[in-house]
């Protein structure tokens, strides 16, 4: 795991949660945030990484021509997705619903808004990163005020380099599972870091 962002989570009292490392990682960060904080509303069975990449493809679907046109500039512009220039948009979207195609804020926005339906609240996603403060995808408009923060559903995400997408937990979660398992004797496959410094509290919500 990057240590400099290990760092930063650790400042708002959390820790990474590795994620899988083929193209899919977005999806499955938000998978891990959704399965581990809100079980009932999203069970494990049923939102899996390619479930959570199915709300971005609707969720991209259903925005504003506008807005599917800078999507579609932008993964046409990712030499990774091998489209050409005059792809068109469902081609483009195709592209997104394959397995290892990298997510985007775009894909953010339209998963933040898929979820807005799920919970029937606000969503927001943060996104802690090694190059700037942290990046907020929210479902309302900034220009009529936040809502209360009990009508909002946040997600805690982390970003490195351009590169990689983590899932979050509260401080000392690994350690405390560690623990456990080490009371029942078995061993632990789960590539998570706990880190050394509390800012503010830690999030109830993620």
């Amino acid at each position: 795991m990057d240590q400099a962002l290990q760092n930063i989570v650790g400042g708002y009292n959390l820790e990474l949660v590795e994620t899988l490392a083929d193209g899919n990682c977005q999806f499955d960060a938000v998978r891990h945030q959704l399965t581990s904080r809100f079980p009932d509303t999203c069970p494990s069975d049923v939102y899996t990484h390619e479930f959570v990449r199915s709300l971005a493809v609707n969720g991209v679907e259903n925005m504003t021509k506008e807005q599917q046109d800078t999507f579609r500039g932008e993964l046409i512009r990712d030499e990774k997705n091998k489209l050409d220039e005059n792809a068109s948009f469902e081609s483009c979207l195709a592209k997104l619903g394959e397995s290892g195609t990298w997510g985007n804020h775009h894909t953010l926005q339209a998963i933040a808004n898929q979820l807005d339906q799920v919970f029937e609240k606000n969503v927001k996603i943060v996104v802690y990163n090694t190059i700037g403060d942290p990046m907020e995808v929210k479902t309302w408009d900034d220009s009529m005020g936040d809502p209360d923060e009990s009508t909002v559903v946040t997600l805690r995400l982390a970003f490195v380099g351009e590169v990689h997408y983590y899932s979050t937990q509260p401080l000392g979660c690994a350690a405390k599972k560690r623990g456990r398992v080490d009371d029942d004797g078995g061993g632990s496959g789960s590539k998570r870091v706990a880190l050394g410094s509390e800012k503010d509290g830690g999030p109830g919500d993620s």
